[in-house]
C-alpha cells in the first residue's frame, strides 16, 4: 500500500531523521572563530541611534525569527557600535576587548582569532556602546554561543544575573548553557505574549521583567542556577523519567493491521556529542514488526537538556547533525509552533517540520479509562511535503512522574492515510 519502504522506515522507525533546522544551537555546537548576531531595539529608540534608510527598513522587514519578539521591536541600524568586553566577577565591565558597528543587513561581527582565542564564556558579553543610549538604559548580552542576539530579553537576563551576584554567588557560578536557556525561553515566551513596545528599553525591560517572574518554569530555573548549576530543565525532566530498567507496555492500534502490543524499556545511558542520553528501547513501535516484516528492537536516544526533551537517535546513528526537539522548555502551549526545518529532504521530496506545543491537557484517561493522568502536555510533531500532500503527523502525551502515555502517527503517501495509536495500558513500576 505504501509505495516507498524508505518512507515508511524513516518516518516510522527513525521517528523522523531530521537533517537540520531547529534544536539548542548548545547542543553539539561547532567551534568558530567569529562572533555574531543582531541588536534588537523598540522602534520608537531608533531616531535616536540613527535613521535608516528605506534600503535598510526593508532589510529589518525581512529579517528571520529573532524579529519575531515583542510587537515593535526592530534591527538597530547600519552604523550602532557594538562593544565586546570582559566582565569581572560582579558582572561589571573590566575592559572592552573590541569594537564593532552594524552592517547594512542588520548584524554585527567580531573576529575572536584576533582576540587571542576568545570562546563563548559567562564573563564576555556584547552590548551597545555607551553614549548611545539615553538616560542610563543599557542593551547587553552574555556571550554563551558564537551567535548571539542583543535584545532586551537578554538584558533582562543580564540584569537579573548581575543583581544576584551582587550578593553571595560569583558571576562564573552561572554557566553559559544555563543563561542561554533564560534567555531563549524568555523570548519563546514574550513572542507568545504579543505585548506592544513602549519604545524604550528601560520600560519595555520591566515589561519583560514581569513575564519573567510570573512563568513559573522560568523563575524556578532562574533560582536553581542561582543556587547551583542546573543540569536538567525544571518541568521538563520531570516529564520524560529516564529511570534505568523501567518498562512501558503500550496497547496499539494499526489502522490497516489491527491491534498489536508495544513494550518500551529504559535502557543504559550514552554520551553523544557531548551530551548525555538515556536509551528507549521499543520492541514493536508504531507496528513496526507488520511494516517491516522483522522483531527487531528500536532504539531511541533521548535527552533532558535545558532547554527541553530533545531525540538523539538520528545523531547517533549519523543520519542528522542535529537532535530533534520533543518538549521546549519552557512549555507554553497554547498551540504554539515551532519551525525545525523549512525544506528538509527525504526519498527525494522537501518536507517542512514543525513542532506544536497543545494546550495542557488537565485530566487524560487512557487504555479505557483504566488509567487517568492530570497536566499532560501534548506535542505535535508535523511534517508536510512542500510539493504534494504526503504529511506525517506524530502526537506525544506526556504526563508528569510518568512519561509517554499516548503517541498517535499518521502518515499520508500518494493519496493513502494509515494511523497508528499506542496507549499506555500497565503503570510501569518504579516510577
Amino acid at each position: 500500500m505504501f509505495s516507498r519502504v524508505v518512507l515508511i522506515s524513516t518516518f516510522v522507525l527513525s521517528l523522523v531523521a531530521c537533517g537540520g533546522g531547529g534544536g539548542d544551537r548548545s547542543i553539539g555546537a561547532t567551534p568558530s572563530s567569529t562572533l555574531s548576531g543582531q541588536v534588537l531595539v523598540p522602534n520608537g529608540m531608533l531616531a535616536s541611534l540613527e535613521t535608516p534608510s528605506i534600503g535598510e527598513e526593508i532589510i529589518g522587514f525581512v529579517l528571520p525569527s529573532a524579529m519575531a519578539d515583542l510587537i515593535g521591536v526592530s534591527a538597530a541600524p547600519n552604523g550602532t557600535t557594538v562593544q565586546l568586553v570582559r566582565l569581572n566577577n560582579t558582572g561589571g565591565v573590566d575592559t572592552v576587548l573590541a569594537m564593532t558597528t552594524i552592517n547594512s543587513s542588520g548584524r554585527f561581527t567580531f573576529n575572536l582569532s584576533n582576540l587571542n582565542g576568545a570562546t563563548p564564556d559567562i564573563t564576555l558579553a556584547v552590548q551597545l556602546a555607551d553614549g548611545l543610549l539615553a538616560g542610563g538604559q543599557q542593551l547587553r548580552s552574555f556571550v554563551t554561543s558564537n551567535v548571539v542576539d542583543i535584545t532586551l530579553e537578554s538584558e533582562v537576563i543580564f540584569q537579573r544575573v548581575q543583581t544576584e551576584v551582587m550578593g553571595a554567588p560569583a558571576l562564573t557560578d552561572f554557566s553559559i548553557t544555563e543563561v542561554e536557556s533564560l534567555v531563549s525561553g524568555l523570548r519563546r515566551v514574550t513572542t507568545a505574549s504579543a505585548i506592544n513596545t513602549s519604545g524604550t528599553i528601560n520600560s519595555d525591560v520591566d515589561v519583560n521583567n514581569t513575564i519573567l517572574t510570573n512563568n513559573t518554569d522560568l523563575i524556578n530555573f532562574f533560582n536553581a542556577a542561582a543556587a547551583g548549576v542546573v543540569t536538567v530543565a525544571p518541568g521538563n525532566n520531570n516529564y520524560m523519567p529516564v529511570t534505568q530498567s523501567v518498562v512501558y507496555t503500550y496497547q496499539g492500534t494499526d489502522s490497516v493491521a489491527g491491534g498489536y502490543t508495544n513494550t518500551t524499556t529504559i535502557g543504559a545511558a550514552e554520551i553523544i556529542q557531548g551530551v548525555t542520553t538515556t536509551r528507549f528501547i521499543s520492541t514493536n513501535i508504531f507496528n513496526s514488526d507488520v511494516i517491516l516484516a522483522t522483531d527487531d528492537t528500536f532504539t531511541e536516544f533521548i535527552a533532558n537538556t535545558l532547554t527541553g526533551v530533545f531525540d538523539f537517535t538520528d545523531v547517533q546513528s549519523g543520519d542528522s547533525n542535529e537532535p530533534l526537539m520533543r518538549i521546549p522548555f519552557p512549555y507554553i502551549g497554547n498551540d504554539e509552533v515551532i519551525v525545525l526545518d523549512e525544506s528538509d529532504v527525504f526519498d527525494g521530496e522537501a518536507f517542512r517540520i514543525t513542532l506544536t506545543s497543545r494546550t495542557i491537557v488537565n485530566t487524560m484517561a487512557v487504555n479505557g479509562g483504566a488509567l487517568s493522568f492530570l497536566n499532560v502536555i501534548h506535542t505535535t510533531l508535523t511534517l508536510d511535503a512542500i510539493s504534494s500532500t504526503n504529511e506525517s503527523v506524530f502526537d506525544f502525551f506526556f504526563a508528569p512522574g510518568v512519561g509517554i502515555i499516548r503517541r498517535d502517527f499518521s502518515i499520508t503517501d500518494s493519496g493513502v492515510t494509515r494511523t497508528f495509536s499506542e496507549e499506555l495500558s500497565v503503570m510501569p513500576a518504579g516510577l
